[in-house]
């Protein structure tokens, strides 16, 4: 543990390793973003060819286990059976990058708490790209396929909860035209926490549930 917290001293530097004593002990945050519905529709950018996107299915489930191991296949049957999507690119028969969308009530793992969506909102989470295709920009294909689809269901707007001390996710959203609109959290040890969410706008698009 002691070598771990050097190393995140040295290659992060002093705010991060702070930032992550409070993460481990009695403070988490995370940014929440949102891209205007009223945007231009984004475009991709990969730079990958003979790339397809389309929806998980169950079918899919033993193949998104082989993309993400440390996945429970039950945990994602449930999702979909609940209403979650889950949109993937696949190269080669293979799911290259994934990201799961949930509606009404999703639950936010980092903050071990639950949160409430605005009908028409869609809550971005667990977005991952297999490490060897990285740089390639592949979200870019995922996310612009994601939002036609989300809009051809009436899904308005899309949000997100991003870790603030992380400049590749937060380059990537900024890339996806998301901007910054509030922050979610708690303060605390253990079941006596003191939660809170700050979102902007007369009807925020998240709130506590």
């Amino acid at each position: 543990m002691f070598r771990r917290a050097i190393e995140v001293w040295r290659e992060e530097g002093p705010r991060n390793f702070f930032v992550k004593v409070m993460g481990e002990t009695f403070h988490r945050r995370l940014w929440l973003i949102e891209r205007d519905p009223g945007k231009d529709p984004p475009r991709s950018h990969c730079t990958l060819e003979g790339v397809e996107c389309r929806p998980l299915q169950a079918e899919d489930a033993d193949a998104y286990v082989a993309f993400r191991p440390e996945a429970d296949r039950a945990e994602i049957l449930g999702r979909l059976e609940a209403g979650h999507q889950c949109f993937a690119v696949w190269k080669d028969d293979r799911i290259i990058n994934a990201g799961w969308v949930g509606q009404g009530r999703c639950w936010v793992e980092y903050l071990d708490l639950d949160i409430e969506l605005a009908p028409g909102t869609g809550y971005l989470y667990e977005v991952f790209t297999a490490e060897e295709y990285r740089g390639h920009r592949v979200s870019s294909e995922r996310f612009a396929y994601q939002s036609r689809v989300l809009a051809e269901q009436g899904c308005r707007r899309t949000i997100a909860a991003i870790w603030p001390e992380n400049p590749a996710v937060a380059k990537s959203a900024a890339r996806a035209t998301f901007d910054t609109v509030g922050e979610i959290g708690y303060w605390g040890f253990g079941p006596l926490r003191y939660r809170y969410c700050r979102c902007e706008g007369e009807t925020p698009a998240v709130r506590l549930a």
